[in-house]
């Protein structure tokens, strides 16, 4: 395992110091984009940080699309999602660590609606028994399973297709998941999410 990430973060560190320009300007890319207009990937862009973040060219590329998956140069790490989502996508790229990533995946609040005590990473809305979603992974260097999110099953399509299946699960069968493989800290956000898709399961049933 070790020696899987050392090809690949060998491979990312070439991949930034000989990274393309951007589609649309002179400047080197920081993503790489792979427009889906079917199941296979159609065309693949080579976009700066300033001109995804902009979207005034890179809109009509995208706008015919039925999904979009973004790589970054910088870290490796991809996001898949529809692309009218792009800049929500964007943001779940971005590096969390610790317990920060809880906030990422439950809003806890006072006052808040039980219909919003889960959020979807991707679009920030609620995930809920009518709008269904299931919890993402990855896989640190010791192999532990961390950085733990929740995506609605339309943020991030053909989740099982799209993602390793030890990568996901359905929040339906988050209380089966083998709590060994995962660090401490998402153990205990796991924990919580199954408690509160537990909640919104009971409340979803006593509305009816």
């Amino acid at each position: 395992m070790k020696e899987d990430e050392g090809l690949k973060n060998l491979h990312f560190k070439e991949a930034r110091a000989n990274r393309p320009l951007c589609h649309f300007c002179s400047e080197h890319a920081d993503y790489k984009l792979s427009l889906f207009r079917g199941v296979l990937a159609s065309d693949d862009l080579d976009v700066c940080r300033s001109c995804i973040e902009n979207e005034t060219d890179l809109g009509a590329a995208i706008a015919e699309v039925s999904r979009v998956r973004i790589v970054s140069y910088d870290t490796g790490r991809y996001t898949t999602g529809a692309p009218d989502k792009l800049q929500s996508l964007l943001r779940t790229l971005m590096p969390q660590r610790g317990f920060k990533t809880i906030t990422s995946a439950i809003r806890i609040a006072a006052g808040k609606p039980k219909e919003r005590i889960l959020m979807c990473a991707a679009c920030r809305e609620a995930i809920s028994p009518e709008t269904p979603g299931f919890v993402r992974w990855a896989i640190d260097e010791n192999g532990k399973f961390h950085s733990i999110r929740l995506f609605h099953l339309d943020c991030w399509t053909n989740p099982g297709k799209t993602a390793a299946p030890n990568e996901w699960s359905d929040l339906d069968g988050i209380e089966k998941l083998d709590r060994s493989r995962f660090t401490l800290s998402a153990v205990e956000i796991l924990d919580q999410i199954e408690k509160k898709w537990k909640l919104l399961n009971e409340y979803t049933t006593h509305k009816k």
